[in-house]
């Protein structure tokens, strides 16, 4: 069969190899069609909480602007008098909602553009009800690479992606909800590829969302040279086990980055030197659950039944910016990047820290754990953060074996990191970058480069000399780690200690022994 290449923009990185297949959504549809607008809100409501019930924090985020507004009694009124008017109730609900995808579409904010995205598919999950339509299954009987129009937000929830390896969508946005779904999983997804030939389906494909390529039929060469992970290509488990050593025997340390407690079933802890970071945000069941030890504990043992004897660090909970968590973060500020998030949030809910602290002192039951501050900007924000762990150890018994580090994403933090007086330090890229070259992280309006900026690497050299000098461990975190590229560069810069999501342990080892 002959190569075909098409180029994208990475909207999540990664790689996957499979099947190209089209996708096509699947409506549970209802036992009957609704009779009338308020038996298909009534049932699309049903839907949207049974999927809200299956997904994650932020899955369970995205779908709830669809629940409140089908709650809205002002616009479900307005879908049943503008249906009540026609003979074609499903064109007079289509209208309603194409007012407001416009309305959505037209906004210069990325948040409020990405609502139109919303309003689709609400609508489309609407009128499925309404009229009962189901479209036929998709085979994912073998791994898939998945090629769409566009995704919502609701569709990419409802696929199974153990089957589905990744996402090409002819259209879509790196800063849509569907985007940021794919990243929160570690799905690969590339956007804007344009029209795809329909004689490349049920092909092989590569999806090398590193490079913003999707290769049909691909070369053996290139499943070899590609960032693919370990269960797409085939590559010897062996890989990923044992030490990552550099050819002059150097170790860098692998360490996982977590996101979900689902994915360590999946995930051998042998190829790991430790967990280097836990998303909590994302593994809370509900906003409640901020103030549940119990409910936090149950699920930090996890964390370290998984780890074993290897270090477990845990990120306390990191809400604000673009992770809202209702009753919790402040809604309506201007600029939420720049507002009340991380340690700053942490610091206004002392209730919410120490439940936090208490719950992972208790999974820990003695085991040292490394507890992560996200946000600092300020000394005085790490006195305050270890005044209040001293407290909860002390109310325990004081045996704790608990270290307190930091998570330097800002450039104040770095330029005064020998401040702080962290046990250890974790450098978070993402944030980083977005401080230092004044770039949103989300927007695709913006391209500086494969490489990493050479500011952002004098920051990095800053915190590696003090850790150097203080003899202070030091990990690196984040999406700036996810290409060879950059892994290159920070590697070069002093970099030892990286997270990582599970797919790219075996194809970064490899890398670090034989530097390709």
């Amino acid at each position: 069969m002959r190569r075909h290449a098409y180029a994208g923009q990475v909207a999540s990185k990664g790689a996957a190899a499979g099947v190209l297949r089209r996708d096509r959504p699947v409506r549970a549809a209802p036992a009957r069609p609704a009779a009338s607008v308020v038996g298909a809100v009534a049932a699309t409501l049903q839907q949207l909480v049974a999927l809200q019930a299956s997904s994650q924090e932020l899955g369970r985020e995205i779908l709830e602007f669809q629940v409140e507004l089908l709650e809205d009694d002002s616009f479900v009124s307005e879908l049943i008098v503008r249906s009540g008017d026609t003979r074609d109730p499903q064109a007079a609900i289509g209208e309603v909602f194409e007012e407001q995808i416009e309305l959505f579409a037209s906004s210069e904010s990325e948040l409020f553009a990405a609502r139109a995205a919303d309003m689709i598919d609400l609508r489309d999950r609407l009128l499925g009800c309404f009229g009962g339509d189901r479209e036929p299954e998709v085979d994912w009987s073998e791994n898939s690479v998945l090629l769409a129009d566009d995704m919502t937000p609701s569709r990419f929830l409802e696929i199974d992606w153990k089957n589905a390896r990744g996402i090409a969508l002819r259209a879509g946005s790196a800063g849509s909800h569907v985007a940021l779904l794919a990243r929160a999983q570690g799905v690969p997804m590339l956007v804007r590829i344009g029209d795809v030939d329909p004689s490349m389906l049920e092909c092989p494909a590569l999806l090398d969302a590193v490079a913003g390529r999707l290769i049909v039929n691909p070369e053996a060469a290139e499943l070899g040279a590609s960032e693919t992970p370990i269960h797409t290509v085939k590559l010897a488990e062996d890989v990923a086990l044992g030490p990552a050593l550099l050819p002059d025997g150097a170790q860098v340390k692998i360490n996982l980055s977590l996101n979900s407690l689902a994915s360590l079933d999946e995930t051998p802890a042998e190829w790991f030197d430790g967990i280097g970071l836990v998303r909590t945000e994302l593994l809370l069941p509900d906003p409640a659950a901020l103030l549940q030890q119990e409910v936090q504990a149950n699920i930090y043992r996890r964390l370290f039944d998984w780890a074993g004897d290897r270090p477990v660090t845990i990120r306390l909970i990191d809400a604000g910016g673009d992770k809202a968590i209702p009753g919790f973060t402040i809604p309506g500020e201007t600029n939420a990047f720049l507002g009340v998030r991380g340690a700053r949030l942490l610091a206004r809910r002392p209730d919410v820290l120490q439940t936090q602290y208490a719950a992972i002192l208790e999974a820990a039951a003695g085991r040292p754990v490394r507890i992560l501050v996200p946000m600092l900007t300020l000394p005085k924000e790490m006195e305050f953060f270890r005044r209040k762990l001293d407290e909860v150890i002390a109310r325990q018994g004081g045996n704790a074996q608990a270290m307190l580090g930091m998570l330097v994403e800002t450039p104040a933090a770095a330029l005064e990191i020998g401040s702080f007086g962290a046990d250890f330090f974790a450098i978070g890229t993402n944030d980083l970058v977005q401080y230092t070259l004044a770039v949103s992280r989300d927007s695709d309006a913006l391209d500086f480069g494969e490489e990493i900026a050479p500011a952002v690497l004098d920051l990095i050299r800053l915190v590696l000399r003090e850790a150097e000098r203080t003899a202070t461990e030091v990990t690196l975190c984040g999406d700036v780690a996810s290409s060879l590229v950059q892994l290159r560069q920070l590697i070069d810069c002093g970099i030892r200690s990286i997270a990582v999501p599970a797919r790219f342990a075996p194809r970064f080892k490899h890398f670090i022994r034989h530097g390709e």
